[in-house]
């Protein structure tokens, strides 16, 4: 009998922690960057795979689940190291601001941030500038501090993993090809429920959008129609049913805006 698509993802899923088991037995365990120092042996290059604790995996098998997979140098010339790109996760140790970070610098400090808003109610002196500008002034900077520091504190407990794959800088190499950027469709969906006996599949944006004009723009530069189509079409399949798209934005003018994408 031919497998289905959850059994074929599944399978592939399963295949994956088995590596990252075998990864694991090899390195002598996970690593927190709380307890991570330049002084380490690091790659010069690699991929790293972070898990969350308390997120258990629960039909691929049992243990934490990868949440962030990431690596860096993928512009050629580039001369930054794994420490030094995992160093921008763990964000400032010492320095005018003490346990604090830029989320400016690294894509997974400003997701965790913006989970932590929703999660736990930041006031919006605080949360009004997150994930918006590349130069915010030294009042923005200092304003965001305590949540750069409650950022800190949460990936520097997330315990993770390192590959080493020391290829040349560059959007061809082999690093690039095992990550995945928010480019490319990952086949993850983010939510799916069916609260009175119809489906709804969601797909999440994350980035910050002021009005309708520059959604459009957004959608069609980060794939999230294309990923929400395949979304439907592999649930179809899956369910036997076809169910409702929806997209939400957290971050629309400061508001969280769910809408049908069809319908924008």
């Amino acid at each position: 009998m031919r497998e289905s698509l959850f059994e074929v993802r599944l399978r592939y899923i399963q295949r994956f922690y088995e590596l990252l088991d075998r990864l694991e037995a090899g390195l002598g365990g996970k690593r927190t960057l709380g307890d991570s120092h330049g002084g380490m042996l690091w790659p010069q290059r690699g991929v790293y795979f972070f898990f969350e604790p308390g997120e258990e995996r629960t039909t691929s098998g049992s243990g934490l689940r990868v949440v962030r997979v990431g690596t860096h140098a993928l512009r050629g010339g580039s001369t930054t190291t794994l420490w030094h790109r995992l160093r921008q996760h763990r964000g400032t140790v010492g320095g005018s601001r003490p346990g604090g970070g830029n989320q400016r610098s690294s894509v997974f400090r400003r997701h965790v941030g913006t989970a932590l808003i929703a999660k736990d109610g930041w006031p919006e002196p605080v949360s009004r500038h997150w994930g918006r500008g590349s130069s915010p002034s030294e009042g923005v900077r200092q304003a965001e501090y305590p949540l750069e520091c409650a950022v800190s504190q949460h990936i520097r407990c997330m315990p993770f993993l390192w590959l080493a794959v020391d290829d040349e800088p560059g959007l061809d190499s082999l690093r690039g090809s095992i990550t995945t950027d928010h480019k490319h469709q990952t086949g993850v969906i983010d939510a799916l429920y069916s609260p009175a006996g119809t489906w709804t599949v969601v797909e999440l944006v994350t980035d910050p959008v002021k009005a309708l004009d520059g959604l459009m723009g957004l959608l069609a530069c980060e794939d999230n129609l294309t990923q929400a189509e395949d979304n439907v079409r592999a649930l179809e399949s899956l369910l036997g049913d076809t169910p409702s798209p929806v997209l939400c934005m957290l971050d629309y003018g400061g508001s969280v805006l769910a809408a049908n994408p069809w319908n924008l």
